[in-house]
């Protein structure tokens, strides 16, 4: 993956980055908390494909302190990473499993892309 094919990236602290490519969300950086999506707490040094979004039509990313976000054109909410404080539109005592890959939150989010 080269930089110049990166659009839509950002930055979760000084060491997490989560970016479109095409179709497709590739992680890396600190995952102390599940932040990158890849189903682990493993830090990753290269981009790794959040296969969780592989296909939708993510047009959106947002991150954190611990948590990213994304929204898909169709208006649908996906979050993963840290919820103790409920940032993940999940319960508060969601299963680990439920936030280190992406999930998708309860609501409709197409006014946000009007």
């Amino acid at each position: 993956m080269r930089a110049t094919n990166l659009c839509n990236s950002l930055c979760d602290g000084p060491l997490t980055e989560t970016a479109l490519h095409g179709p497709q969300v590739f992680a890396f950086g600190s995952n102390s908390s599940g932040q990158l999506g890849l189903g682990d707490f493993q830090d990753r040094r290269a981009p790794c494909e959040v296969a969780g979004l592989w296909a939708l039509p993510v047009v959106s990313l947002s991150a954190g302190d611990e948590h990213s976000t994304a929204l898909t054109a169709n208006g649908f909410l996906f979050a993963w990473g840290a919820n103790d404080r409920g940032q993940l539109g999940l319960p508060k005592n969601a299963d680990a499993a439920e936030r280190v890959r992406p999930s998708a939150v309860l609501c409709q989010c197409l006014s946000l892309l009007q």
